[in-house]
């Protein structure tokens, strides 16, 4: 939902009905790169690195990161995101930018 309603308010912001070639970058997940495209402040970033629970493998425990823009997915596949930034933060920081999207929305 947020990643909707910031390239919602790109979209709106720059005149636009399609993210096309004009609008190239956007195409991502990554919400952090449309946050600065918005000007967005620093309190609503999501962090570049997280961590994922291990993964057995054959000679052990494996750690697993991945970056913001797969944070779609974490969630999607069932996994889960680990200290420093766990679901409970990052849902918390998202629940902030979409406050700030319901206040541009308008």
């Amino acid at each position: 939902a947020a990643e909707c309603g910031l390239k919602a308010i790109y979209l709106k912001d720059n005149n636009a009905d399609v993210l096309d070639e004009h609008t190239i970058g956007l195409k991502s997940h990554d919400l952090n790169q449309v946050m600065d495209k918005l000007k967005m402040g620093k309190e609503y970033r999501l962090p570049v690195s997280l961590n994922l629970p291990q993964l057995r493998t054959a000679g052990g425990l494996s750690p697993r990161k991945c970056g913001s823009g797969s944070l779609n997915q974490v969630w999607r596949y069932g996994s889960k995101c680990e200290h420093p930034a766990d679901d409970t933060h990052l849902e918390a920081t998202l629940e902030k930018v979409n406050e700030w999207i319901a206040g541009e929305i308008r």
